[in-house]
């Protein structure tokens, strides 16, 4: 389904987001 593609896209996409600001706040 093209709308579970996009979910899971934006799902990584905050993922890698969190993990950047995480690393980036130590």
């Amino acid at each position: 389904s093209m709308d579970n593609d996009e979910m899971f896209q934006k799902i990584s996409d905050t993922l890698t987001a969190m993990s950047t600001r995480g690393e980036s706040n130590e």
